[in-house]
């Protein structure tokens, strides 16, 4: 609902045309950019730093890219990535104007989408924003611990399970810049994550690198 109709107009901002393209191996450097050549799906065998659209991600050694040839692809001016981690759990990485928000908190909202909200008519009967003196509370009482994190000189919401493997871990971002005009927003999350893997994915988080949308 954050997203006003006239993003389509910009469908083409995020399109990467995927045919006659190459598969790459990562250079000696451990760099592979995923958008100018086709990436293999096997395990990296060090750790390896992905070129992205406007970003930069460092995936750890035994981890892959899945395979999102055969996803839907829509246009919704949002990048979406999916990773497999060492045993073949999912990680999802979006930002843009469609992302799927913090799925920690699922009906909490930052305060800079309430203006958008207001614009148009949209019911907020069922949400949460972020200056709602009421959300420390809820937290508290919540699965979830909440902290801040900065990333990417970005501030960031991290989010993990008060029990590892039950739940949401990651990080979420209410605002990377705009694009026409409406606000775009980061989450990096995977879900039943254990003690170890958690650690590992906390790393990750660190080695993002997000381009400011003007």
């Amino acid at each position: 609902m954050k997203v006003s109709v006239f993003i389509i107009l910009i469908i083409a901002f995020f399109t990467t045309c995927k045919s006659n393209r190459k598969y790459s191996t990562p250079t000696s450097s451990g760099t592979i950019d995923i958008h100018e050549n086709k990436p293999s799906f096997a395990p990296f065998s060090k750790d390896t730093q992905l070129v992205l659209y406007s970003g930069l991600i460092t995936l750890p050694k035994g981890w892959r890219l899945a395979n999102d040839d055969t996803l839907l692809k829509t246009g919704d001016a949002t990048s979406r990535y999916r990773f497999h981690n060492r045993n073949g759990k999912l990680v999802f990485l979006q930002y843009g104007l469609g992302t799927i928000g913090n799925p920690a908190e699922p009906n909490v909202l930052s305060n800079r989408f309430r203006k958008g909200y207001i614009k148009n008519n949209a019911d907020t009967s069922d949400i949460i924003f972020t200056d709602n003196p009421v959300l420390n509370k809820i937290r508290r009482k919540s699965n979830y611990n909440f902290s801040s994190k900065t990333i990417s000189t970005f501030q960031a919401t991290f989010f993990k399970p008060k029990h590892s493997g039950n739940g949401f871990i990651g990080i979420y971002i209410d605002s990377i810049g705009q694009i026409a005009g409406n606000i775009a927003d980061l989450v990096l999350y995977a879900e039943s994550f254990d003690h170890i893997e958690s650690k590992e994915l906390e790393k990750m988080f660190q080695s993002l690198v997000i381009k400011d949308f003007k």
